[in-house]
């Protein structure tokens, strides 16, 4: 069972690992819009999004759900994503 878990990590460190750092300037700290990365997700058929919108005020969203289709790694975007 360690053996297991100490590949699970490194393959989990191997395939999905990004510096913190780079997270959160790229994610976090950006002044795109919500809807920005809405809709690369959709576009590429990764995520479905449904919002429902308040019957009072159309312009507010109550709550979304999301579907997720498909998890692509980094080594599978075709770039790199640092750069």
């Amino acid at each position: 069972m360690k053996n297991l878990q100490k590949n699970l990590h490194i393959y989990l460190q191997k395939n999905f690992s990004m510096d913190d750092e780079y997270i959160l300037k790229i994610y976090l700290e950006s002044q795109k819009p919500q809807q920005y990365y809405e809709y690369i997700l959709v576009q590429n058929g990764s995520v479905l999004f449904k919002h429902y919108i308040d019957p009072k005020d159309p312009n507010f969203i109550t709550h979304s759900t999301t579907q997720i289709l498909k998890i692509l790694r980094p080594r599978d975007w075709g770039e790199n994503p640092k750069s």
